[in-house]
């Protein structure tokens, strides 16, 4: 389960049975958003899914854009942590890519519903629309772009990596592996986690030319 009760002691048994009741509404959406995307999934489909009313969701949504939202300010604001965390340790352009790279991999690994769903935003810009009232979400986004920005600038003066347009980099980057990981790993792809940010990272700073 991707969205679980957190505990504290300050915490009531109604209020633990309330977000007991969001969680399995937001988890049993999630696994419908990330097969059939936002455009195709139904208030309907939900409720069967999560085995409540459709009375019982709308004590926590108003609609199916606020579903959706609840699952992506989670999703982004993790994200954004685990990239903040690595960013923090100061790395080059080199290995802060190689670990931001295992990462991803990791976390397919344990949530791959959720890493679909990311790849469907990516590749779907109407399910993005859904996001754009939400603040979380945007400030989320804009920090992790403004992490990548800064190391690959660093890079460039520093000499390690030569000029390149950051913005089209960063694109090409996590555009290539989110496709890669959701891709490959439907297809059969049995490599460790390790080989595989080896080959991104190879593909990345050496390409496929000999030298």
């Amino acid at each position: 389960m991707f969205f679980e009760i957190r505990k504290s002691d300050s915490m009531s048994r109604r209020d633990r049975e309330r977000l007991f009741k969001r969680n399995e509404i937001l988890n049993a959406s999630l696994r419908i958003f990330a097969e059939k995307g936002f455009k195709q999934t139904t208030l309907d489909e939900i409720a069967e899914v999560s085995e409540y009313g459709k009375g019982t969701i709308y004590n926590y949504f108003s609609n199916k854009e606020e579903i959706y939202t609840a699952i992506m300010e989670e999703v982004s604001f993790i994200f954004s942590s685990r990239i903040k965390e690595i960013y923090s340790e100061n790395l080059s352009v080199f290995d802060f890519l190689t670990n931001l790279t295992k990462m991803f991999f990791e976390f397919y690994e344990t949530n791959q519903p959720v890493f679909l769903l990311m790849v469907r935003i990516r590749t779907d810009f109407i399910e993005s629309d859904a996001l754009n009232k939400s603040e979380l979400f945007r400030c989320n986004h804009t920090e992790t772009l403004g992490l990548y920005r800064e190391v690959l600038q660093n890079g460039i003066d520093s000499g390690e990596i030569k000029p390149i347009d950051i913005d089209n980099f960063i694109t090409f980057y996590r555009g290539a592996l989110f496709h890669f990981i959701s891709h490959s790993k439907h297809n059969g792809n049995k490599n460790s986690i390790e080989e595989n940010t080896n080959f991104i990272i190879n593909i990345v700073f050496n390409g496929i030319f000999n030298q």
